[in-house]
């Protein structure tokens, strides 16, 4: 029987739901993805890289194959950078051996399958034929703790998730789990998405190593995405590694993973000489006080930013005294109020805040630090504000009135960060960036600001008149009462 044949058999014998209590039919891509697990490697190699789309089924395939050798006598390890990650294959493992007879039989607990599924913590499972699964998280945070931890296991067959996200030195420690196997039957198998140009980048162009891709593209004509949903995910954080499966360009990311938000060449395609807005506009303060950085505002309507003000000694009383001022003038000349004042109170933004909100209506004092609406893909507000502004620039749905100052935006630098199922978006910190040489970026910052709140659209403009209130509620959290 060959390997094909095999796999076939087994998925007649053993049956795989879905969420939705579903039988799954798994895809080209996830049988190839299975078939690399249930033959030990592929074409002798037993060394395996899987770099597939985001949500394409890997984990699921993952798990799937595991359940249907589990009446081998068998050890393996699943390694990821948090326990939160380990435990995606785990959580999908004991779903799996739940609802297959055979493999329900061999598992060897003291706790009934049901509270096995209901509680999702099990980390080490045990069957009678001596099959074993157990999850190790490699936290990169305490990196001696964890290598010590980690080289204190043995196991032939080690799967390490979300791989890219693990950094090289744990990595290499993790690969020294299967070092006495090495003469024997043994598997190391990466999953992931190539975020960074690491270790998953020296295994995908390692001979050794069997690569198996798989990108939207496939994806969508194996019916695991749709076009339209594509076309969405486009818009969002990350496309280009989590469905394009490519690397970062050697050139856009340094050694700690951090890649410019905008490139000079962005930023000026959308410089603009007088040019005029529409929409509402919104106004960002980043006060500076007396220091050696500047005091700036930004004025945005929907397409077009402008530098208000961008002074070095500037108090609070001043500050806002220019800002009353250029309220007047543009209420006489455009007819129209701002929508609002973002001010970034952290530190001495708070005098000018409170000063402001005394003198202005409509002042949210804000905090990027504090947790961002998009709780899924964003590590805070900072990083969400900043994604923000980098998709309207990228999209060239902004234009910024022509000002050297506005290059501070390609000083700004983001990476994914390993927290949550499938990472977040960090931007770099004012800290960080200070350490590094970077002159605070004042204008970004303000620009950045006026983010905060979703631009209204037309479409509902109707609408935002009931909820005017209620938009503003939502910000009101920034502000003291």
């Amino acid at each position: 029987m060959d390997k094909t044949s095999a796999l076939d058999a087994l998925l007649n014998i053993y049956s795989f739901k879905n969420e939705l209590g579903e039988v799954i039919t798994f895809v080209p891509g996830q049988r190839e993805i299975m078939a690399a697990i249930l033959n030990l490697g592929v074409a002798g190699k037993r060394f395996v890289q899987i770099e597939a789309a985001t949500q394409f089924g890997k984990s699921s395939a993952v798990a799937a194959a595991l359940v249907m050798r589990c009446t081998k006598e068998e050890k393996w390890a699943i390694v990821a950078g948090t326990s939160e990650k380990a435990q995606i294959i785990m959580n999908y493992f004991i779903d799996y051996v739940a609802e297959n007879s055979i493999a329900r039989k061999l598992l060897q607990t003291a706790t009934p399958i049901e509270r096995l599924q209901q509680e999702r913590n099990k980390r080490h499972l045990i069957f009678m034929s001596g099959f074993e699964v157990q999850v190790f998280s490699a936290d990169s945070h305490n990196r001696r703790a964890t290598g010590n931890a980690i080289m204190g296991q043995n196991a032939p067959f080690v799967i390490l998730d979300e791989a890219a996200l693990v950094d090289d030195q744990i990595e290499s420690k993790i690969f020294r789990m299967i070092a006495g196997f090495s003469k024997t039957k043994h598997l190391y198998v990466k999953v992931g998405n190539p975020f960074y140009r690491n270790h998953f980048l020296k295994s995908h162009n390692d001979s050794d190593f069997h690569l198996i891709k798989i990108d939207w593209q496939q994806g969508v004509k194996e019916g695991r995405f749709t076009a339209d949903y594509i076309e969405k995910a486009r818009q969002r954080p990350n496309f280009d590694v989590l469905f394009e499966v490519k690397f970062p360009s050697a050139d856009a990311v340094d050694l700690r993973g951090w890649s410019p938000l905008l490139t000079e060449e962005d930023i000026e395609r959308c410089f603009v000489v007088n040019g005029q807005g529409f929409g509402f506009l919104k106004v960002g303060c980043d006060p500076a006080g007396e220091g050696t950085n500047f005091n700036v505002i930004v004025g945005r309507y929907r397409n077009y930013a402008k530098i208000l003000l961008r002074e070095r000694v500037l108090d609070q009383f001043r500050f806002t005294e220019f800002l009353v001022n250029w309220r007047d003038q543009i209420r006489n000349t455009e007819g129209i109020l701002p929508l609002g004042y973002w001010v970034d109170r952290i530190g001495i933004g708070e005098g000018y805040y409170q000063t402001m909100r005394t003198n202005l209506e409509g002042v949210f004092g804000v905090n990027v630090g504090q947790e961002a609406q998009d709780r899924e893909n964003f590590v805070n507000q900072r990083a969400e504000v900043y994604w923000r502004l980098r998709e309207m620039i990228k999209s060239g749905q902004l234009q910024l009135e022509k000002d050297n100052d506005w290059l501070q935006l390609a000083q700004i630098k983001y990476r994914t960060r390993l927290e949550g199922r499938k990472g977040k978006v960090e931007i770099m910190s004012k800290e960080e960036m200070r350490a590094n040489g970077i002159e605070s970026p004042d204008c970004a910052d303000a620009l950045a600001l006026t983010f905060c709140m979703a631009d209204p659209v037309s479409a509902v403009v109707s609408d935002l008149v009931d909820k005017k209130d209620e938009l503003f509620d939502r910000y009101g959290l920034f502000a003291e009462i």
